[in-house]
């Protein structure tokens, strides 16, 4: 920068400072002082760039109300309402806009409002492709039109629209982040992989490519070369989110837990969402059999949380915990925790099949009777089976048969409930009667012999099992 322009910068910025002192001077002590729309602008601008939300607010929409037919800032005022997700004021200030001065700009925050709420797609799209028929330069409706083919996965249109972007806006976060997203259309992986690694060769300091590049890479599966374009990434600016989160990734795909942790909480460092960090570190932990550090991670995901989220897989998580080091009041207290928030059933039914799996029949059990009468009936069905599942290894087979023919006796549905009876009714011939009622409903299916090959192998070499088959071939 040479001295004179240095000297114009100065300049330009005390005299925005003076406008910005004697705007503040007006609304503080009524001082009366007139402000065109290019000083409103600047005003605007300054309160933006200072991050002073509530002063930028207020000057955009006193702006507005002296101004509203100015061009500019209409758009300002209707970014600002795209940005908060007020969607409909925003649309009815360019529609009344639009009647008095169709500019292709107005049209085309008009497309971004309908791009933005994902309404009116089709009238989104034959506005921006008029515009970009028109201006085929202006990257921004060529941005916006790719967007609108990214949401209707015509993949290659998109990828062709946001190339076009690149050529001029190479580091630009949003169109590289769109851009890789054309790469599920594995047509275009070599396009994509091609233009990104062009844009590294051309700018070996573009941070944001080299995070897109590592994206694509993983995204295909070819870890190395990702995990290569994200350090790279990393090297030219250490201080952000996604790029630890990619890595942290990659470390987990190569099955380097230690790795993963590290990256994860130097992701966490940037992240306004540490807790899903905490969490899943928590249950990395978790399938290590580390208790006490799973304990820590879930508990600090829980502290952490502040948006209403209950976190079922962190309290599950503390849970068992408890359960495999044997903290029976701790475990107590987190199952009344659990029960009282009130998950959805998915959740508690997964809990209760881990459990029986880790070997904690009772608790698994307990669980499980809670939908033995419920409303939904694939819940009921699933609950049923796997109790007389656990009632039989539990030494109570019987006692499982039987609910299985109660639930039968209720319900009109249940194909996986007579298999269920088949396969634990043959492992004691004291039960035949309950394996020929199983196998009788069974053998009127289609391709029953390759159900149960399937899903009981056990059952072809059960003698009960091929004596009730014979009986009942012959009947």
């Amino acid at each position: 920068m040479s001295e004179e322009e240095r000297r114009d910068m100065e300049q330009e910025e005390r005299e925005v400072l003076e406008l910005v002192e004697r705007y503040e001077r007006m609304l503080s002590q009524n001082e009366t002082s007139w402000f065109d729309s290019m000083e409103f602008l600047d005003i605007i601008d300054y309160y933006e760039e200072a991050e002073k939300e509530e002063q930028m607010k207020e000057a955009l929409f006193r702006a507005y109300k002296l101004f509203p037919d100015d061009e500019e800032i209409i758009i300002r005022v209707t970014s600002y309402y795209i940005s908060t997700g007020e969607y409909q004021k925003a649309e009815r200030i360019l529609k009344k806009a639009l009647l008095k001065n169709e500019s292709d700009e107005l049209k085309g925050m008009l497309a971004s409002c309908y791009v933005e709420s994902d309404t009116h797609m089709r009238l989104a799209e034959k506005i921006l492709t008029e515009l970009v028929a028109k201006n085929s330069d202006f990257p921004y409706f060529n941005y916006l039109l790719g967007i609108v083919n990214l949401k209707k996965k015509k993949y290659k249109k998109a990828e062709e629209l946001f190339r076009k972007v690149l050529n001029e806006f190479s580091d630009d976060e949003s169109v590289l982040s769109n851009y890789v997203k054309c790469i599920a259309d594995k047509t275009l992986v070599d396009t994509i992989i091609s233009t990104l690694s062009g844009i590294t060769d051309q700018d070996p300091y573009n941070d944001e490519a080299w995070l897109a590049l590592a994206i694509s890479y993983f995204e295909i599966r070819e870890e190395e070369k990702s995990l290569e374009c994200v350090n790279y990434a990393i090297a030219i600016d250490t201080e952000e989110e996604t790029r630890h989160a990619l890595k942290a990734n990659i470390m987990i795909a190569r099955r380097e837990d230690d790795e993963y942790i590290k990256e994860s909480l130097v992701a966490s460092d940037y992240s306004d969402e540490k807790f899903t960090y905490y969490q899943a570190i928590g249950k990395v932990y978790l399938h290590q059999e580390s208790y006490y550090s799973a304990i820590k991670y879930f508990k600090k995901a829980i502290e952490f949380e502040q948006f209403g989220i209950s976190l079922p897989e962190s309290n599950f998580g503390l849970l068992e915990c408890c359960l495999m080091l044997g903290l029976e009041a701790e475990a107590t207290a987190l199952l009344d925790k659990v029960n009282a928030l009130d998950y959805q059933a998915h959740y508690y039914i997964a809990f209760a099949d881990r459990l029986h799996s880790l070997g904690f029949l009772a608790l698994s059990k307990e669980i499980f009777e809670n939908y033995l009468d419920s409303e939904d009936d694939y819940l009921a069905m699933t609950a049923t089976i796997s109790v007389a599942y656990i009632e039989a290894e539990r030494d109570n087979l019987i006692d499982g048969i039987k609910l299985l023919k109660d639930y039968i006796n209720k319900n009109e549905m249940g194909d996986n409930v007579y298999l269920a009876m088949l396969d634990l009714s043959c492992r004691d011939s004291r039960y035949i009667n309950y394996s020929r009622f199983a196998l009788r409903y069974i053998i009127k299916k289609k391709e029953f012999h390759k159900e149960i090959e399937n899903n009981f192998p056990d059952l072809l070499k059960n003698n009960n099992y091929i004596k009730c088959l014979k009986e009942l071939m012959n009947e």
